[in-house]
């Protein structure tokens, strides 16, 4: 059984203020994913098949199985921008 998917918006709150989260479509993934692993190999490189300084290209097959995420700030003056997501 495939695991669930998380709702593709949500919002987040951080250091007092709110964030909207939307779920990238794994076409827009590979970069962010190669960039994630790239920075960050000595804490999560077990996670990945790939090893760091892969080209982007490698990641296009893994990119459906690791969720990204995009946060924008909500500005919580504007109406309807955020009360959706509350």
């Amino acid at each position: 059984m495939p695991a669930p998917q998380a709702k593709s918006r949500s919002s987040a709150r951080c250091a007092g203020r709110r964030y909207a989260a939307r779920e990238l479509p794994p076409s827009l993934r590979p970069p962010v994913l190669k960039a994630y692993l790239d920075r960050f190999a000595g804490e999560v490189q077990r996670f990945f098949p790939v090893p760091r300084g892969s080209p982007v290209e490698s990641f296009n097959d893994l990119a459906p199985r690791y969720p990204v995420f995009e946060l924008q700030p909500l500005d919580e003056t504007a109406l309807g921008t955020g009360a959706a997501l509350r």
